[in-house]
């Protein structure tokens, strides 16, 4: 762990045009790239028409992908990871044909060693605007379609640990519940979504028949009804 103390970034900054503006990279702002492109948990991928295991810390690369993302010259790009090898800054390793890069320190960056005391003080906060970033990244032109499904995930796993106290571990959608994600996109708006998520995890036919998820709340007549459905009021008692 640095000695020096650490700042922290607003992973919103990689979205902001003074970040994603077409550029050369610098090895500084490559490195910066390969810190938040690393996955923060362990998932499997679909790329190139296969399933890859991408482990905490990971990254699937290819010399094109950085050759285009960071507008270097082949050279240079393979220099760089020899470079960061030699370092021990990275391992790389092969599986099924994919290369996937690994930042060896990766814990120093976003590592689990915080005390509770200090998430429990500003989890709540950062929760509600991550929330509300998620949701609006739904309609950033800037990301493409993956990258605001993964938005719209994130949204929803929020939302499920808001309104019902457990993790949402929602990693993907069906290619119809993305169409039917875009459709919504289109004739409604950021409110209407804030709207209608709480109604459904309050519903009592949704949670007893398991049925909380983005493939229920995505389609159309589903989502309609939750939007138009009344907020439940507490019962009081009269005695």
């Amino acid at each position: 762990m640095s000695k020096n103390g650490f700042i922290k970034v607003d992973r919103g900054l990689f979205r902001n045009s003074f970040w994603t503006e077409t550029r050369v990279y610098s090895r500084a702002e490559a490195w910066i790239d390969l810190i938040q492109s690393a996955r923060f948990e362990a998932k499997q991928e679909f790329i190139k028409n296969k399933m890859i295991d991408v482990q905490r810390g990971e990254v699937p690369i290819s010399l094109r992908y950085l050759e285009n993302r960071w507008k270097w010259g082949n050279t240079k790009v393979r220099n760089y990871l020899k470079m960061l090898t030699d370092l021990g800054m990275i391992t790389s390793r092969q599986h099924r044909g994919q290369t996937i890069v690994t930042l060896v320190k990766y814990e120093d960056f976003n590592g689990k060693q915080q005390k509770d005391n200090t998430l429990n003080n500003t989890v709540a906060t950062h929760q509600q605007h991550s929330s509300n970033t998620n949701l609006k990244n739904l309609r950033n032109k800037e990301l493409n379609k993956t990258q605001r499904v993964e938005n719209f995930l994130i949204w929803f796993n929020l939302q499920k640990k808001k309104h019902t106290g457990k993790k949402g571990k929602y990693k993907m959608l069906s290619k119809t519940d993305e169409n039917n994600l875009f459709k919504l996109l289109g004739k409604y708006d950021y409110s209407d979504f804030e709207e209608a998520i709480p109604k459904m995890f309050d519903n009592d036919w949704a949670k007893e028949s398991n049925n909380q998820t983005p493939t229920h709340f995505l389609r159309n007549d589903n989502f309609n009804k939750y939007l138009n459905a009344e907020i439940k009021k507490p019962k009081i008692g009269l005695g």
